[in-house]
């Protein structure tokens, strides 16, 4: 069943307490439950005889109450209370004497004679004037005076609920009229105790905390090591700025390799096919290249294993396989094929000629000079010609079974324009119809390009421009000049006369994949270096929140917030500074400012996307003015030695002025921390009993702030992670 709306309760004490609770702790709870501060005065409590601490109360506050009490071990009950009889104004119910006092929420009521009941009789001694009830403490505070007791008067019923928000006065039990607020009183319904912990424990889970904050700081700073040290600043492979390699394959179709890919286009020059390494079972690509006139693809290309391996590539079935069988680790340099087709001249890098059928079987070797430039081997008239290693000599060779790799003859290669330049070493040759070309190149000087007769004979110099390493290739009835270095590939007639160049679009888009590729890994790279900082950052920061929150735990005694039910009378509350919501928006409109002048300027330098990296920073900014616009407020009221802190949140810490710390405009308590130039008392000391008050450093107030959980640090802590991410972000891109 759903209890009436209107139904109300009592708040019932038998002297009953849980086991194991202390009964001087008991009765100096209770004793504070009234705002007393003699114990002597709740005696009467604990005599065994039910006695109701709160009448008519709502089941809400009947329940808080109760658990409040409870929690400090105090058994009690909440039966329903009886309605009662309205009667006449001014009359007392059983002639009993009635009495005018204020109750917890502001509002008067009526009270039975003290002498009857120890909930009166407690009353009645809480609310005595300081010069009734401590006339020594009196005399001690200069402005604590007795005032004179006026006779019991009953209000009229318009004043019955007076406005708190005027600072109403307030009567004790004996009639005296107290004197009024200073400055604006706190909801009282809206107040709550501060949540308090034992000391040790919380002591205790700061450490782990610290503890487990700096073991993952320093395990970020060890990946970040890690990852600098496997992966270092490096573009993904080289650039492919023009092609290692360029053949003609069958139909007259140009073939260019890349490091990880070929190429392929049509006779007329335009793209056909992009054929990446990976489809061929390879993981990198390398020279020679070179084709038969059966269709197949002659390169060296790395497996799995790492290892290269010169093979023969099916390009349209996507199959490579070893062109030798007995020697597969042999490394070729060059190839060439007989005029019948069942033979093919091989050049190893240990300095051999070998010969093999079209199976891979061997058949014969050769020792030979490697060339100087270019390996290459042509096959011209039944005789093999290879450049040699020094001087501009092109040797002959026999290519037949018996007598294969003897050397027969040496061509010299120096036309008139090669021996006034001192070329006088040969970069690489081919053959071309009945004429041939070579590129000669001395030790220190420039190369040149030259075209010869059949015979090797009356070179002539070709204009052209040769990079380094340049060579040369044929492809339909056009020779090729071609570099490594540079993307356009020139053209040259039989007779010598340079065409246009042609530069590959398919290159250009391997240029531009390359670029995105090399600017995205080093992004990545910025990024998992710079990520793990900013955590192991933030990891450091915990830490250090975390030693600051000990050094604050140490600093601050270990005390227990008294109960605020009823409010003691008497409490003087400290007026608010005019001036701070002023400097809470001028606060919030510099942050957010800030970050959106920074992602202005990024966005007229660097575009828009450089300015979405400032939302964070804006983000960080708006929920920070967002904190220090709900952490201005707060309650701090004085009541002789004692004190009350009341937070933002409704918080409340109150004590002993002893209990209090104070640190650059700061008043801290065990479980509160209120600022104080938000009251305008810049200077605590001089408004207060400096003897009451101890100074602590700033580290201890940061980690109060942190223990107290004040939304001025979280609003720091925003700012400065939304900036950090913005120039994660920054560095990332």
């Amino acid at each position: 069943m759903k209890p009436e709306p209107d139904q109300r309760y009592n708040l019932v004490f038998a002297g009953q307490l849980l086991p194991g609770t202390d009964p001087e702790r008991a009765r100096r709870t209770l004793a504070g439950f009234f705002g007393l501060k003699n114990t002597d005065a709740v005696d009467g409590f604990f005599r065994g005889q039910a006695v109701p601490l709160r009448r008519n109360l709502t089941r809400v506050d009947a329940l808080r109450l109760y658990k409040q009490l409870r929690a400090v071990g105090l058994i009690c009950e909440v039966p329903k209370a009886e309605k009662e009889t309205p009667t006449p104004q001014g009359e007392s119910p059983r002639g009993e004497e009635q009495t005018i006092s204020s109750s917890p929420d502001g509002n008067l009521e009526k009270r039975h004679s003290p002498d009857s009941d120890p909930v009166k009789s407690a009353v009645a001694t809480s609310t005595r004037t300081p010069a009734e009830s401590t006339p020594k403490r009196a005399a001690q505070h200069p402005g604590t005076t007795a005032k004179r007791p006026k006779p019991r008067e009953t209000p009229a019923p318009q004043e019955r609920e007076p406005d708190r928000e005027n600072q109403t006065r307030s009567r004790d039990s004996s009639g005296t009229e107290k004197s009024p607020l200073r400055g604006k009183a706190p909801n009282l319904f809206a107040l709550r105790p501060a949540a308090t912990r034992p000391q040790q424990a919380l002591l205790q889970s700061l450490q782990l905390r610290a503890l487990v904050a700096t073991a993952v700081a320093l395990a970020l700073c060890i990946l970040v090591i890690a990852i600098v040290v496997r992966f270092p600043a490096q573009p993904v492979g080289e650039e492919p700025r023009g092609p290692l390699a360029t053949s003609a394959v069958a139909g007259n179709r140009l073939l260019m390799m890349l490091p990880g890919v070929l190429l392929l286009h049509e006779r007329s020059g335009l793209p056909r096919q992009r054929i990446e390494a990976s489809e061929l079972g390879l993981s990198s690509l390398a020279p020679p290249l070179s084709a038969d006139q059966e269709g197949f693809v002659y390169l060296t290309g790395s497996g799995e294993d790492g290892l290269a391996r010169y093979l023969r590539c099916d390009l349209d079935e996507g199959h490579c396989s070893p062109v030798l069988k007995n020697t597969s680790q042999t490394r070729i340099l060059a190839r060439a094929h007989s005029y019948l087709g069942d033979r093919q001249y091989l050049l190893a890098d240990s300095g051999e000629l070998l010969l093999s059928d079209t199976q891979g079987t061997e058949l014969a070797r050769a020792a030979v000079q490697l060339p100087w430039g270019q390996a290459r081997l042509v096959a011209h008239n039944g005789l093999l010609l290879v450049p040699a290693a020094e001087g501009p000599l092109l040797g002959v060779y026999r290519p037949d079974d018996k007598r294969f790799g003897q050397q027969l003859d040496a061509l010299l290669l120096m036309p008139d324009g090669a021996v006034g330049a001192g070329q006088d070493r040969i970069q690489d040759i081919i053959t071309a119809d009945d004429h041939h070309w070579a590129i000669l190149q001395g030790a220190s000087t420039t190369a040149g390009l030259y075209r010869f007769d059949s015979r090797w004979g009356q070179g002539t110099s070709i204009p052209a421009t040769l990079g380094s390493n340049a060579y040369l290739s044929r492809w339909r009835n056009v020779v090729l000049v071609a570099s490594a270095e540079d993307p356009r590939v020139q053209r040259f007639t039989q007779a010598g006369v340079r065409e246009a160049d042609f530069v590959s679009s398919m290159l250009d888009d391997e240029r531009q994949r390359w670029q995105t590729q090399t600017q995205l890994r080093a992004q990545l790279r910025r990024f998992g270096v710079a990520l793990p900082l900013l955590l192991a950052a933030v990891g450091a920061l915990l830490a250090l929140l975390a030693g600051v929150s000990i050094r604050a735990l140490q600093s601050l005694p270990d005390g227990r917030t008294a109960l605020l039910d009823p409010l003691p009378s008497g409490i003087h509350w400290l007026a608010d500074a005019p001036t701070r919501d002023t400097k809470i928006r001028q606060l919030g409109v510099l942050l957010v400012g800030s970050a959106v002048l920074a992602a202005s300027s990024f966005w007229l330098l660097f575009g828009g996307f450089h300015a979405l990296c400032f939302l964070p920073a804006l983000l960080g900014s708006v929920g920070a003015w967002t904190a220090f616009h709900s952490g201005k407020g707060g309650h701090i009221g004085m009541l002789k030695e004692h004190a009350v802190l009341v937070d933002h949140d409704g918080r409340y810490f109150y004590g002993e002025q002893a209990s209090l710390r104070t640190a650059h405009g700061w008043l801290v308590a065990p479980d509160v921390a209120v600022p104080l130039r938000s009251f305008g008392l810049d200077n605590l000391m001089g408004t207060l009993n400096s003897g009451d008050i101890t100074i602590i450093t700033s580290s201890a107030l940061f980690g109060a702030l942190r223990l107290t959980r004040h939304p001025w640090l979280r609003g720091w802590l925003l700012v400065l992670g939304g900036w950090l991410l913005s120039a994660l972000l920054l560095l990332a891109i």
